[in-house]
């Protein structure tokens, strides 16, 4: 039997480079991020035993209802991420270290194990696996590569929760299976390394643009189905260093 719906964050992550390399490789990175994320939930101020996680290999997708502050997620769940990757990456070369692409939104989800279903599973797994995501996290360096739905950027990010800077972010518009999708992608720490591409438009910190409309040009957050949730990986920076500077 499937439950009803309800409103939730949802964090879909994926290792960069786990299935390039050898078993050992990429087993060693895909059970690096189960520990991050299970230190990063020990550490977090909310309650995580209502949390839905699935793990597929190398993606994970994590679900917090909404007595969970989206704010509190994004900067101090996925911060403590962040420095679980940096603990993890202290000693390793270049080429072995853990990375992850991250899509995060907010929205009506059914849990139905081993499955999660709904729109924001949908969007938040588009925008790990999108195209200028994909694309920035091979051009920098960071440890966790950020992409956030346009609905949760109006809410959260414009407004500064927690000192997040929607300047910090820049907008995507990637095409996607059944339509264009619009998000927000998190400028790479050293704003010298990536530039806006094609189809992508800079924020300006004191002209913050503010849609009452849905992130999905057309029915991507429409009919509920089925999403094997290929989540994966980690999140952000701390509190004190997540809005860019």
């Amino acid at each position: 039997m499937i439950d009803l719906p309800y409103p939730a964050t949802v964090v879909s992550m994926d290792v960069i480079g786990s299935s390039s390399g050898n078993r050992r490789y990429g087993g060693d990175l895909d059970a690096g991020l189960d520990k991050v994320i299970d230190e990063a939930q020990a550490d977090f101020r909310y309650p995580v035993e209502h949390w839905f996680r699935r793990s597929d290999g190398d993606s994970v997708t994590l679900v917090a209802d909404a007595r969970v502050p989206k704010a509190r997620i994004l900067v101090e769940f996925l911060g403590a991420v962040e420095l679980g990757l940096a603990r993890f990456n202290e000693f390793r070369a270049v080429g072995a270290r853990l990375r992850v692409r991250t899509g995060v939104a907010h929205g009506d989800v059914v849990v139905s194990p081993p499955h999660v279903l709904g729109a924001a599973v949908r969007t938040a797994a588009r925008l790990r696996d999108c195209e200028p995501v994909r694309t920035q996290a091979i051009q920098v360096d960071d440890a966790l590569t950020l992409a956030v739905s346009d609905a949760l950027y109006q809410e959260v990010v414009v407004q500064e929760d927690l000192g997040l800077r929607r300047g910090d972010f820049r907008e995507i518009t990637p095409v996607v299976k059944d339509g264009v999708l619009t998000g927000w992608l998190r400028r790479p720490a050293d704003p010298d390394v990536a530039v806006a591409g094609p189809g992508e438009r800079e924020q300006p910190d004191d002209e913050p643009e503010v849609r009452a409309g849905p992130s999905v040009q057309t029915s991507v957050q429409t009919s509920v189905r089925d999403v094997h949730a290929h989540g994966n990986g980690p999140a952000i920076g701390n509190q004190n260093n997540f809005g860019r500077s």
